[in-house]
């Protein structure tokens, strides 16, 4: 149980917070009003803050407060998921560690590689008790607010360019790999030492609450698109569906029932080279900065130990579509791979380290890719098709959508917002999400799992996922070269 300094106000706490932090003395505190987030959603309450400081000659300090109201969604989500909790955990006890590792050990890492340059400033985090809202316990972090200096996501439609992919991935690859170095050198022992690097989100114990959402989310999908394909002839902006297409669908929908035990395995699966991973590694928690390219990792609420591919899957399955992935996987991988493999010599792993010749060749990380690549349909699945809806009718474009096929196409038309990169767009997408995936062997390596739970019977759906053979392996190779 993380131990937490009790405040009267959220004012008072940023004030003990600034000059604990050796900033000067506060004259002001200004509190914002609630704003929205592409990323929090309902994991936080999100707040600007101005502090202004006895010293007129400093400017006032920009600060961001998230906030989990303790009767609140953002507080269930703390009290389910330990959102909160793991946060803190990340900005005062993980980064800490790896920071300093490398500020001891480093030679030469450059600025997207140091941990201490992609992540906000973190001022602190406290239990506010009183205030406008006394009787309403609320629990505040508080860091710098990286928008006022300059820092952005990208859009709702946008996709990230090779540039920003590139940092994306440099930045990863140096928190991976310092965190499997410590490991390494250091005797880290990652989950017991910090045991909110468990995996909570996925854990068989939400396994009854949190199936719902994972299964509906795709069997949605698949139902517009098997409607669509059966109108296709009579569709006003013609799809592709590529060949065998209804096959694939169909055997998708016999492993939608296992889908969060399958995500589950994957997110806590024993292997050698698993690392601390950000968990929630999208493209609203990401932010770049258009001057210099720079780039920084926020909302940690759900980092996990855990294969480093699945933070790879995360990201690149919802920040690029399927043709970007077509021309560019290699080097996407390279740059990952390259950066992993610099920053593990420059903290001083011996080159004779297995990992070398094992998750850091070309052919070993695409073996792992593959094994951990139901992580980035599921994503794809999920998040992508959802952000060329029009927002206000995001949330009942599935629910209300009518079973009989002609239908369908009149219901995707109401929500037509007339751009180019429309909904029929974000189905294309999603319709070569789904090809894409058959051809990486996604489908297979499932069915495998699935039909291994049920010859033996393991109700417990063990963490082991069986490893590709070496003939399917040639053949996701194949697929992607």
């Amino acid at each position: 149980m993380l131990k937490r300094k009790i405040f009267d106000t959220v004012e008072y706490l940023v004030e003990s917070l600034v000059e604990d932090a050796g900033l000067g003395k506060v004259a002001k505190v200004t509190v914002g009003k609630p704003t929205e987030s592409a990323s929090l959603g309902m994991a936080s309450v999100p707040l600007a803050i101005e502090v202004k400081l006895v010293n007129e000659e400093k400017d006032p300090l920009s600060l961001f407060a998230k906030i989990a109201e303790k009767d609140g969604m953002s507080g269930y989500f703390n009290d389910f998921l330990k959102t909160f909790d793991k946060e803190i955990a990340f900005y005062e006890d993980i980064l800490p560690r790896m920071a300093e590792f490398q500020t001891k050990r480093g030679k030469g890492l450059t600025d997207g590689e140091t941990l201490s340059c992609l992540v906000p400033k973190y001022y602190g985090s406290g239990l506010v008790t009183g205030g406008t809202d006394a009787g309403k316990d609320k629990l505040v972090i508080i860091m710098e607010d990286i928008v006022k200096l300059g820092y952005a996501v990208t859009g709702r439609k946008d996709f990230h360019s090779l540039q920003q992919i590139t940092a994306s991935l440099t930045g990863i690859a140096s928190w991976h790999a310092t965190s499997y170095v410590m490991q390494v050198m250091e005797g880290t022992e990652w989950v017991r030492e910090v045991p909110l690097l468990e995996e909570y989100f996925l854990a068989p114990r939400h396994a009854q609450q949190l199936t719902p959402w994972f299964s509906d989310t795709l069997t949605y999908h698949i139902q517009l698109i098997t409607s669509l394909s059966a109108v296709d002839d009579n569709l006003k902006i013609p799809l592709k569906f590529p060949p065998g297409l209804a096959e694939t669908l169909v055997r998708i929908r016999k492993f939608i029932p296992d889908v969060f035990h399958l995500m589950g395995h994957i997110g806590s699966r024993e292997g050698p080279f698993n690392v601390v991973c950000h968990g929630d590694f999208h493209m609203w928690n990401v932010a770049f900065l258009a001057a210099t390219g720079r780039v920084k990792f926020f909302d940690l609420q759900i980092h996990r130990f855990s294969s480093s591919l699945t933070d790879v899957h995360h990201y690149l399955s919802q920040v690029s579509t399927p043709a970007m992935r077509k021309e560019h996987l290699h080097e996407y991988l390279d740059v990952y791979r390259e950066t992993f493999s610099r920053v593990c010599l420059k903290l001083g792993l011996p080159s004779s380290d297995p990992i070398f010749k094992g998750l850091l060749t070309t052919e070993g990380l695409l073996h792992e890719y593959s094994l951990t690549s139901l992580w980035g349909f599921v994503c794809a699945a999920a998040y992508v098709l959802p952000r060329f809806i029009i927002p206000s009718q995001k949330d009942s474009f599935f629910t209300t959508m009518p079973s009989d096929a002609e239908a369908v196409v009149e219901h995707v038309n109401n929500v037509d917002d007339g751009t180019t990169e429309n909904i029929w767009f974000g189905i294309q997408v999603f319709i070569d999400i789904v090809e894409e995936y058959r051809r990486l062997g996604t489908l297979d390596v499932v069915e495998d799992v699935v039909t291994k739970w049920q010859t033996t019977g393991v109700a417990s759906k063990s963490n082991h996922i069986e490893p590709l053979t070496e003939v399917r392996f040639y053949k996701l190779k194949n697929a992607v070269d």
